[in-house]
């Protein structure tokens, strides 16, 4: 009914550029945000829109997933996302839309760049819970299963993913 009208005093695109920019000098690899457009509509509504820079030769998890993507590439995609998550939780940083869609993959010498994007939803704290870890990596299996590439496939897939957020927490401690 909305599309892309949004309701509120506080903005999203505001909201987004701030969580973005917290997450950034974090240590959070993201999008520089460039800009941000709010055309208030009466009554509390609002449209609203977000401009970030462009990160060349990047593509979303989901893109990448289901292409096809095989073998040892797609294990160190996937071990580079769980790493990447891992490390955002670490930084105290919750992404409460945690989807395919909100993970780019690119290259870099060699390497396997992490970043996310759409932080308008996010929370900063100073450490993130278990429990809420669990929640947005529960969420993001969620969207592997939507891609609907087999569900054998998708189990397969967040294992890696898992067992890379896992190790990483893992050679912390001990370090």
């Amino acid at each position: 009914m909305l599309r892309d009208r949004y309701f509120g005093w506080r903005p999203r695109p505001v909201c987004e550029l701030e969580l973005t920019e917290a997450a950034r000098r974090r240590g959070v690899p993201t999008p520089e945000v460039l800009g941000a457009r709010i055309d208030r509509l009466g009554g509390g509504f609002y449209r609203g829109a977000l401009l970030s820079r462009r990160i060349d030769d990047a593509s979303t998890l989901g893109d990448l997933l289901a292409s096809r993507l095989g073998g040892r590439e797609r294990v160190e995609v996937l071990s580079a996302v769980g790493t990447r998550l891992r490390a955002l939780h670490d930084l105290g940083v919750h992404h409460r839309d945690l989807n395919v869609s909100n993970v780019l993959v690119g290259e870099l010498n060699g390497r396997y760049v992490v970043s996310l994007i759409d932080f308008d939803r996010a929370a900063l704290r100073r450490s993130v819970p278990g429990w809420l870890r669990r929640r947005a990596l529960r969420r993001l299996k969620r969207s592997f299963v939507k891609l609907d590439y087999g569900a054998d496939r998708t189990e397969d897939d967040f294992r890696v993913l898992w067992r890379a957020y896992r190790i990483l927490g893992a050679r912390e401690t001990k370090g």
